[in-house]
């Protein structure tokens, strides 16, 4: 397993102490592990991604479409994000 970076262990600091004190299903508490969650996974990729040959640019295009959230998708955490930062 790798080392997990400064910028991980505190997102992880911060979705366990919300659960603990809010409650695993406030919605702030579940903001904080998304974020977590999507720090994690742009690390790993980043490391993956090191590792590889040089793509073509089809590969990039179809790699980047894969990524991409869905239609809608940034809306609705954004609206997750801001009520839990209302709370």
């Amino acid at each position: 397993m790798a080392a997990r970076s400064p910028k991980l262990r505190v997102a992880a600091a911060r979705a366990g102490a919300l659960s603990l004190n809010l409650g695993s299903e406030h919605p702030a508490a579940i903001a904080a592990r998304t974020e977590r969650k999507a720090i994690a996974a742009a690390e790993y990729i980043s490391r993956l991604v090191d590792e590889w040959p040089p793509l073509t640019a089809e590969q990039r295009d179809e790699l980047a479409t894969i990524l991409r959230p869905a239609p809608g998708m940034l809306d609705e955490a954004r609206r997750q994000g801001s009520a839990a930062s209302h709370e």
